[in-house]
């Protein structure tokens, strides 16, 4: 089973592959990037209450070889004692790292699973008065003050307090305004600020004494100055920025704007946010085609309306917004799909963030596992969605992955296609399943498509059983190749014609081991059964396998001929026209990555496929 990669201090202390671990010694906001990469991983903070003690904080991501068998991702807090260094933790406590964790003691082990801290899970403090708390080796105190821990990402970020003297400093709703327009501020100082002294040059009012003061009106056109003093029992600290507020007479509205969602079924709304700037003060939208709905009580004229869209297209849209110098326009072509996107539909997964590119993923339970990205090998790419059944306790449970609504109206056939990888633990009786459904009215209604479980014998998974946390490295571990399943595809042509069709993965955890989706596509059905790749002399693809540069040689002559080359996800790679009565055709594909491709050649009265092996 692939070890977990060691923490930053055990691969500052132990490995030598951290040269030094740099020290946090004011109030600030920090950054974190991944423990796995190189640069910025980790921060360390000494304990004011001990010499000796000290503590680390890192950022581990659940994905990959070495940290796909983590309990979850997030910002990990634990304690150095440097006066254990060398012992390690086998004859602990006392321990020379401890790692903070709910519920955790001197006396009790706590929830060791539960120990990353991120928004997403509502743990986003540590202070001696949280549970848990940086308490030191003998149980006291350690005076660790961490708040305000972020959201995962590609890095996250936290705020570190200590007790000294604040560091002023603020910033401002906008800097560029029209006479007579109001202005937010906000305080971004740090330690534990108490009070707050606001001097505005040229604002009404002139000065304030809250945290993140608001409408401050500026009345003439100039520069003017904001000036910010914050204070707690250990001293203050000024700021000012000068000329940092332009109120101006000829600057119109700076537009940009945005939409809940761009991809949508009809019927369903979005909202349409302004985040105009330069003091707007009246919006018109527009949207073309006009089959639309402003709903919630909001209209063309509203800063933030909510739109429904009643019939599948794209839709166009503009947006005009004016303030007292004038007004400036924005439009948006084919901003918003409504009915799904566009056929063909193909994902690889390769942004690395499914949701981002329309995904849904439906949690049930809530917990920590459920579909997120994985980093892989051997399939084309270096990501795939995937769910961690190794590590799931829980029977029985179901995780979906939903795809984005998909618009078939334009095609009357089509089949859905898709890689995965699996393998079961040990016991051939206890396989996990995957579920493929598919609704035609935007996940209202499912049917069920395929079940798919492993036999023990290759059925479904596409490595040997193992006990091992299973993660496919190569091009063996997917299905199609090496061990086990082939790659599966279903004819759905009976959703042909639809708009709003929505595809949903999902995993039924029982005692297996884990589970990739990767490459899913909706095309048109290339090779409707084996009947359809040429069986007869009507077409000759040759040399088979190929470099590359291929012949197709057609027994008969052929009217408004076309050649059609499609990947093995169905998407069209290549397309050409045929001369009348060509029979003879060159064609050099090496450009195209090693794999199976299909030759479709289609004329009036004729069509036929032929498969060919790109090596």
């Amino acid at each position: 089973n692939p070890p977990e990669s060691m923490g930053a201090y055990m691969k500052y202390r132990y490995g030598g592959w951290i040269e030094e671990i740099p020290e946090i010694t004011e109030c600030g906001t920090y950054t974190l990037n991944p423990l796995s990469e190189a640069e910025n991983n980790t921060y360390k903070i000494a304990s004011p209450n001990s010499s000796s003690q000290y503590y680390v904080l890192e950022y581990r991501v659940k994905e990959g070889i070495f940290e796909g068998s983590i309990p979850g991702t997030g910002l990990l807090v634990y304690r150095i004692d440097n006066t254990l260094s060398g012992n390690g933790n086998a004859q602990g406590p006392p321990d020379e790292v401890y790692v903070y964790r709910p519920d955790g003691t001197i006396n009790t082990n706590g929830d060791l699973w539960s120990a990353h801290f991120a928004a997403d899970y509502n743990r986003t403090e540590i202070n001696d008065n949280t549970n848990p708390s940086p308490f030191l080796q003998n149980g006291q105190p350690g005076g660790l003050i961490i708040g305000n821990v972020g959201y995962i990402g590609e890095t996250i970020s936290f705020d570190v307090f200590f007790e000294k003297e604040p560091i002023a400093e603020f910033e401002a709703g906008d800097t560029l305004i029209t006479e007579g327009c109001s202005i937010d501020f906000y305080d971004l100082s740090v330690c534990e600020v108490e009070s707050w002294e606001w001097t505005f040059e040229g604002g009404t009012p002139s000065s304030s004494t809250e945290q993140h003061p608001s409408g401050i009106i500026f009345e003439n056109e100039g520069f003017f100055d904001v000036t910010l003093n914050v204070t707690n029992e250990w001293g203050d600290d000024e700021i000012i920025k000068s000329d940092i507020i332009h109120v101006c007479t000829i600057s119109c509205p700076q537009i940009s704007f945005y939409a809940s969602d761009s991809v949508v079924c009809t019927g369903e709304s979005i909202q349409l946010t302004d985040y105009s700037i330069v003091c707007p003060d009246t919006w018109l939208w527009e949207i073309t085609p006009s089959t639309i709905e402003f709903v919630n009580s909001t209209n063309a004229s509203s800063q933030n309306p909510e739109v429904q869209f009643t019939e599948v297209g794209a839709y166009t849209v503009s947006l005009t917004v004016t303030n007292a110098n004038g007004s400036t326009t924005l439009a948006k072509d084919d901003y918003i799909l409504a009915g799904g996107l566009a056929f063909p539909f193909f994902d690889d997964f390769e942004s690395g963030n499914a949701e981002q590119n329309g995904w849904t993923i439906v949690n049930p339970d809530n917990d920590d596992t459920t579909w997120e990205m994985y980093a892989v090998s051997g399939n084309s790419g270096t990501k795939a969605a995937g769910i961690s059944l190794f590590n799931y306790t829980s029977i029985f449970k179901r995780d979906q992955l939903i795809s984005p609504p998909i618009d078939l109206s334009g095609t009357d056939n089509a089949i859905l296609k898709f890689d995965h990888a699996y393998a079961i633990k040990d016991n051939p009786n206890y396989s996990d399943s995957l579920i493929v459904k598919i609704s035609g009215d935007c996940g209202n209604t499912w049917t069920s498509i395929l079940q798919l479980a492993d036999d023990g014998n290759g059925l479904f998974a596409t490595h040997a059983p193992s006990t091992l946390n299973f993660i496919p490295n190569s091009a063996d571990d997917w299905c199609g190749s090496g061990y086990g399943s082939a790659c599966l595809e279903t004819n759905i042509s009976q959703w042909a014609g639809q708009s709003n069709v929505m595809v949903m993965f999902e995993s039924v955890r029982v005692a297996g081991n884990n589970l990739f989706i990767d490459n899913v596509s909706v095309n048109i059905q290339t090779d409707i059964g084996e009947n359809n790749i040429s069986n007869s002399n009507k077409l000759k693809v040759y040399p088979n396998p190929t470099n590359g540069k291929i012949i197709a040689e057609l027994n008969n002559n052929i009217q408004q001929g076309r050649m059609i080359v499609y990947n093995s996800q169905g998407v069209i790679v290549f397309e050409n026209t045929i001369g009348d009565d060509q029979k003879r055709l060159s064609y050099d594909l090496s450009g195209y990555p090693n794999g199976m491709y299909v030759i479709r050649i289609t004329g009036v009265n004729f069509d036929t496929a032929e498969k060919v092996l790109i090596k």
